[in-house]
């Protein structure tokens, strides 16, 4: 079994996140705005997942105002059930609860598996915005964690 390394994204990881992004978002983010988080946005912290050089996973996190609010997170279909997506998220608090108190995130209110990830890391539901979605109308449910100490 291939071991997953958990890095800082580069300029030269744009257009494999900006593919995840496509793969496991209804609303992807292009890859211009992504490639600016990457290479261009002080506040951002773009981390990637790669097995065998290749990227499998990302997550995007703003630090603003000693808060983060975690953007995107998607592990590629292949890969999920690993804890991918579980490494990226504590590896995004850990370099995140550098600067920031808190963490925020909004999430789908069907994703049950990506509730049960962030609960299970101490996210807590906090508050609801109803037909969020512009593509569906789904509700978002919006969670935050206490990070300053981890």
């Amino acid at each position: 079994m291939s071991e997953t390394v958990i890095r800082m994204a580069c300029a030269d990881d744009a257009e494999a996140v900006a593919a995840i992004e496509r793969a496991t978002s209804d609303t992807p983010w292009s890859i211009t705005a992504l490639a600016k988080d990457i290479s261009d946005n002080s506040r951002a912290i773009v981390l990637v997942a790669s097995v065998n050089g290749d990227v499998i996973g990302y997550a995007d996190v703003w630090c603003i105002a000693g808060e983060a609010e975690l953007n995107n997170i998607g592990v590629l279909e292949g890969y999920r059930g690993r804890h991918i997506g579980q490494a990226l998220l504590e590896e995004a608090i850990r370099k995140s609860s550098a600067s920031c108190q808190l963490m925020n995130l909004e999430v789908r209110a069907g994703n049950n598996a990506a509730i049960s990830l962030y609960e299970k890391l101490g996210f807590v539901r906090n508050g609801l915005r109803k037909n969020y979605y512009e593509n569906n109308g789904e509700d978002a449910v919006l969670m935050t964690a206490e990070i300053g100490n981890v």
